[in-house]
């Protein structure tokens, strides 16, 4: 009988350490209905198309090649979506719904996306990171672009966004203002109006046909009324 005990506990400890979610929470789902060919790959290496109402992880990294998109919803009902030739990590997302705070960092690599932030409350919760920047928010929807040379274009649409130069200067943008932080951490500053707009990465850069309608059990219609909008 010990023999078979130690089995079975033996067992339960490797099926444990062998279970992804154990390691990576669900923070969040795809939010975009029509499937454009994005794919996430997790920290066990597992690689998988990314198509209406999937969950997304911690730590996972999403990718789109040319022509693809996706949008994701966090648990918080913060959107993201991820335009064409982008790559972003999902580091952290955690959300206390009751009381209204959370903690989050995601990590943008390259390409091109449109940030809208959720119900979490405290907006100092928030780490946006960038080849050449960090952004912290207050209440906010933004683009941002980050080109090969790891430069960073941001267009704030509403609320307000501090970026935190890689050397280190703080400067904020607030609504109908750009900001632009440079990949060599030379600094950067802020532009009047829209300076996302005529960037050849924005070429592809919503490609909206239709209206998200959110995963299957989720949002109704009504919760579009933020989503798209650039």
């Amino acid at each position: 009988m010990r023999n078979y005990a130690w089995l079975a506990g033996g067992a339960a400890i490797a099926l444990l350490a062998a279970t992804p979610a154990a390691a990576e929470p669900e923070i969040g789902a795809v939010f975009e209905r029509e499937y454009r060919g994005a794919e996430g790959t997790r920290v066990s290496g597992e690689l998988r198309e990314l198509r209406w109402g999937n969950a997304v992880f911690t730590e996972e990294t999403v990718r789109t090649e040319s022509g693809e998109s996706t949008e994701l919803e966090f648990l918080d009902s913060t959107r993201l979506r991820v335009g064409s030739n982008s790559e972003v990590v999902l580091d952290r997302f955690v959300y206390d719904p009751a009381q209204g705070t959370g903690d989050a960092v995601i990590t943008f690599g390259k390409g091109v996306f449109r940030f809208v932030s959720g119900d979490m409350q405290n907006k100092e919760g928030y780490k946006l990171v960038t080849p050449a920047a960090t952004l912290e928010i207050r209440g906010t929807i933004f683009r941002l672009i980050i080109d090969a040379a790891n430069n960073v274009l941001l267009f704030v649409e509403e609320g307000a966004v501090a970026v935190i130069y890689c050397g280190g200067e703080t400067e904020v943008i607030e609504a109908g203002s750009s900001g632009l932080a440079y990949g060599n951490c030379s600094g950067g500053g802020i532009r009047t109006g829209d300076i996302t707009s005529d960037h050849p990465a924005q070429d592809q850069r919503d490609d909206d046909s239709g209206v998200s309608k959110g995963p299957p059990g989720g949002q109704s219609e009504n919760d579009n009324d933020n989503d798209n909008q650039g």
